[in-house]
């Protein structure tokens, strides 16, 4: 299955989980990849920062599943 992205650029972190809070309420977000915006990946093209958020969620679902 494709990941799903959900891309976030300048919200306040208190929105920022309102926003989760309110995806979770209406999909499974097992397979939902949530990012901010950041001055550093502004400068990224989108291909590349959606393959650095996969391999960011691949390794931190392998440490999780080793606890």
């Amino acid at each position: 299955m494709a990941k799903k992205f959900l891309l976030l650029g300048n919200f306040t972190n208190e929105e920022i989980v309102k926003i989760m809070q309110k995806v979770k309420e209406v999909i499974n977000i097992e397979d939902v990849i949530f990012a901010t915006l950041t001055e550093t990946v502004k400068e990224w093209k989108v291909k590349d920062w959606l393959k650095e958020l996969e391999e960011e969620d691949a390794y931190f679902k392998k440490q999780k599943s080793n606890k």
